[in-house]
């Protein structure tokens, strides 16, 4: 999904984590990531296990606020949606500058998109890891649920308000609304902005400058060591960033807001580790390793699931199968996937090995076919 878009009816209920639009959207996302292009059942996706896991209390789909200050208590999904809904309407024109004869007067031009704007700040997997962690050390601790809920929802809304005065101070737009997200694969927040102000004049910058989901991860990724020395797209995507604001000096240095916006995230998230006890630290360090070798993990098994890996892998295997023993050609036959294509060859090399060593019989046996 986009992290910016404008926001119309059907956004706005998006944004309502708690409404059937957005059980509607979810349903069908889920329905699209059935099948692969080569019939085989792709399994739930992985990052599921990073997802919010609290244990004995509900904190709900969603929590939404109507504005920027630090006290502010939230509302409710259908009073969030009523109140974007408003300001589309109320903000549906603006007025602006145009020449008319040589001169110049204000004009009222009516908008040909939403006036609501959404922009959207994901928490990182392995701070997902540490927080479902945290919530198990809380309960075992003898914290109330009250007491887990309560500790959850300030820290992620004291970093929701760091990033709120950020995106004001970078964007000079006008933040109409925003919310949180618990019931995604991973905590997001989301800033419902405008560049159409209180007065119907146009704020703050007309571009926001963004590279996009796949850098911002790429960015993250990177500073983890996730990423090999060679591999130059997130480099190539930044200088093409740069490269449309060449024009202006000031500009060319800007940098893009959703990776400025998320690296905030990070930045507020560790800082507020560091508050807690002493082995805090160290906690996150631990679920920070854990992510890296589930991504690891996991870019291995993408491998095999990917349509030009499969293909690849099937023709490899119809190439090699005359040469193999005749009780791997039949489990082979039988193979419905190339995951189970591979375990078949590494047990029956397992036993090739083993069974060609001096103390064991020269003649392979395959003990473990599927």
């Amino acid at each position: 999904m986009s992290l910016s878009r404008h926001l119309n009816k059907e956004g706005i209920a998006h944004a309502n984590a708690d409404s059937a639009t957005h059980a509607r959207h979810i349903s069908q996302r889920s329905k699209q990531k059935v099948t692969e292009w080569i019939p085989e059942l792709v399994e739930e996706n992985p990052a599921f296990e990073f997802r919010l896991n609290p244990k004995g209390f509900d904190i709900g789909k969603g929590s939404y606020f109507t504005g920027i200050s630090e006290t502010e208590a939230s509302v409710s999904g259908e009073s969030f949606e009523d109140h974007c809904s408003a300001v589309n309407w109320k903000r549906r024109w603006n007025t602006s500058t145009m020449s008319r004869n040589g001169k110049k007067c204000q004009v009222r031009r009516k908008r040909s998109s939403p006036a609501c704007e959404e922009f959207v700040v994901n928490f990182f997997p392995a701070q997902m890891r540490f927080i479902n962690q945290e919530l198990i050390r809380w309960e075992t601790a003898g914290l109330l649920p009250e007491q887990q809920k309560g500790i959850l929802i300030s820290l992620v809304n004291e970093i929701r308000i760091e990033l709120l005065k950020e995106f004001k101070e970078s964007s000079g737009r006008d933040i109409v609304a925003s919310y949180i997200h618990w019931d995604s694969n991973k905590i997001h927040i989301g800033i419902i902005h405008s560049r159409v102000g209180p007065e119907n004049t146009l704020v703050g910058l007309k571009r926001l400058g963004t590279v996009g989901p796949w850098s911002v991860a790429q960015n993250r990724l990177v500073s983890l060591g996730l990423v090999d020395a060679g591999d130059n797209r997130l480099a190539d995507n930044l200088e093409r960033f740069r490269s449309r604001f060449k024009e202006n000096d000031t500009d060319r240095d800007r940098e893009p807001l959703d990776i400025k916006l998320h690296n905030l995230l990070d930045e507020k998230f560790s800082a507020l580790v560091q508050k807690m006890d002493v082995g805090a630290a160290a906690r996150y360090d631990q679920a920070q390793e854990y992510y890296k070798q589930w991504k690891l993990q996991n870019r291995k098994a993408s491998q095999t699931r990917s349509p030009t890996s499969q293909r690849i892998a099937w023709d490899t295997v119809r190439f090699l199968t005359p040469l193999l023993p005749p009780e791997v050609r039949v489990a082979l036959s039988i193979a419905h996937s190339v995951s189970q294509v591979f375990n078949i060859l590494g047990d029956a090399l397992k036993t090739v090995s083993t069974t060609s060593s001096p103390q064991h019989n020269p003649q392979p046996k395959i003990t473990k076919i599927l």
